[in-house]
């Protein structure tokens, strides 16, 4: 029972997490963060049905390694490298 707990906090967490570092405005973070739970849902599905694994943990884990990839994303173009490697 405090697996899925967990698993509902982090998907109730991360989107809304991601956008907040995407966006620039309450409407933005909104779209962003549907956009990307609908992004974990889908593709944690698909992951799941691939591998015949847990549904909800393969979602959760979609949704942890979207928020990486972000996060990433937005350490480097706070310090200016992804800009330096685009051009």
């Amino acid at each position: 029972d405090a697996v899925g707990a967990i698993v509902v906090v982090a998907l109730m967490i991360v989107p809304a997490a991601c956008a907040f570092l995407l966006s620039r405005s309450l409407h933005q973070m909104i779209i962003i963060s549907i956009a990307l739970s609908l992004l974990a849902a889908w593709s944690g599905c698909l992951f799941a049905a691939w591998y015949d694994v847990s549904m909800a943990g393969s979602i959760a884990m979609m949704a942890g390694i979207i928020f990486a990839v972000v996060f990433l994303i937005t350490m480097l173009k706070n310090q200016n490298i992804v800009k330096k490697v685009m051009n």
